[in-house]
């Protein structure tokens, strides 16, 4: 059996070794295969890199489209609706539907106070008189009218 210092070499030994043994078809073979291995090795984990940024930047990409299609229809549904895309940023949904939803209860929402602020501005400018002809406020929903029938009513409450 072999000392372990007897199989070791140094890399001036190998060299020394080879250049005077160029013909020993073992040792070369020996080198050759380490020397495939390793190529092969160093190949492969360039690949995966490679491969992995490549991933990592086409998921990015893929996000990136994806939240942008999202705020496109979002935008739409907002539009549909009537309500200025600014709002957006202060609506926020995983869905369609469930952004519809949170559309609809601000517009419920300002709906209710827009209305509130029209009745005091109406009790307001009657001073707490009843309306003239015993008129109702409004014909139909307030939602409903259109700035015109608005006005219309607010100018046959407040004659005098």
């Amino acid at each position: 059996m072999h000392n372990i210092k007897e199989i070791i070499m140094n890399a001036e030994e190998i060299k020394k070794y080879i250049a005077d043994n160029p013909n020993d078809k073992d040792v070369m073979a020996i080198l050759e295969s380490h020397a495939d291995k390793r190529v092969t090795q160093a190949l492969k984990t360039y690949q995966e890199r490679t491969e992995a940024e490549k991933l990592k930047a086409l998921e990015t990409q893929i996000a990136q489209l994806q939240t942008e299609n999202m705020q496109t229809r979002f935008k739409s549904i907002l539009a549909e609706k009537g309500i200025p895309e600014q709002f957006l940023e202060y609506i926020h949904g995983e869905s369609e539907d469930e952004i519809s939803q949170k559309a609809d209860r601000l517009l419920e929402t300002l709906n209710g106070f827009i209305q509130k602020g029209i009745e005091t501005g109406i009790n307001n400018r009657l001073g707490g008189k009843a309306p003239i002809h015993g008129a109702a406020p409004a014909s139909k929903p307030l939602e409903q009218m259109t700035p015109a029938e608005i006005y219309g009513s607010l100018n046959t409450l407040t004659k005098k």
